[in-house]
């Protein structure tokens, strides 16, 4: 996973076909802090979209937060993929 050296970035979930969506919903909720109505609404998005940005970090707290769901991704034996970019506009 390639991360931008410096700044706020942004964490951005990819679409894939084996993902559960309550799974991405729940990461979203759990890991990145949203509420059940924005997770459901973001997820809508990746799958429409093919992606889309979840927020912006801090970079070690968006590396830790990619850790996380990645993690919980492996775990569940499934191959959900993210990005972190760098943040425009900052």
């Amino acid at each position: 996973m390639e991360v931008p050296d410096e700044g706020n970035v942004q964490l951005q979930l990819l679409d894939d076909d084996a993902t559960p969506m309550e799974f991405v919903v729940a990461v979203l909720e759990e890991v990145i802090g949203l509420t059940r109505e924005e997770a459901v609404r973001l997820m809508l998005a990746i799958d429409e979209n093919g992606s889309a940005l979840c927020g912006a970090f801090q970079r070690q707290a968006a590396e830790a937060k990619a850790e996380a769901i990645l993690a919980r991704a492996r775990e569940a034996g499934h191959p959900l993929q993210l990005r972190l970019v760098a943040k425009t506009g900052v």
